[in-house]
């Protein structure tokens, strides 16, 4: 499995999943970016605010994070192999065995997970959770 860490030096991300709740996963993994100065662009469903279609993007990211339902998750492959981007972390609660063999199926390196865990100069308390993570047995 492909270094989670690594995962996160790129520059530019799309992030799926965005919801009107603010208090989500893809929220915080947002901000959290943001903060580190990086590039980040949301794809929606028409009428929710972000972009629609990964080629407005014009190729400006090659790293993609979801943080959907996972009967919403592998609706996405398509544009992703699309718009030439293979390297997707799916969120925690994003994915099951079916969704995790369909992006492997697909040629994508395929992080999992706790995005927030793995993010350079993230919080304090997902850096904590990392460690007692890894310690118990979870996979880096």
């Amino acid at each position: 499995m492909p270094d989670k860490d690594d995962f996160f030096l790129a520059d530019g991300f799309v992030i799926y999943g965005l919801s009107p709740n603010r208090k989500t996963f893809a929220h915080n993994i947002k901000n959290e970016l943001l903060r580190q100065g990086k590039r980040v662009f949301v794809v929606n469903r028409p009428g929710q605010a972000g972009y629609t279609d990964l080629k407005e993007l014009n190729n400006h990211v090659d790293r993609a994070i979801i943080a959907m339902k996972p009967k919403n998750t592998v609706s996405v492959i398509d544009d992703l192999v699309s718009a030439d981007i293979h390297k997707v972390f799916l969120q925690q609660g994003s994915y099951d065995k079916e969704v995790l063999a369909q992006f492997a199926d697909s040629g994508f390196d395929v992080y999992t997970g706790c995005a927030m865990m793995y993010m350079a100069d993230a919080a304090f308390i997902h850096r904590f959770h990392r460690f007692f993570y890894e310690l118990f047995g979870g996979s880096k």
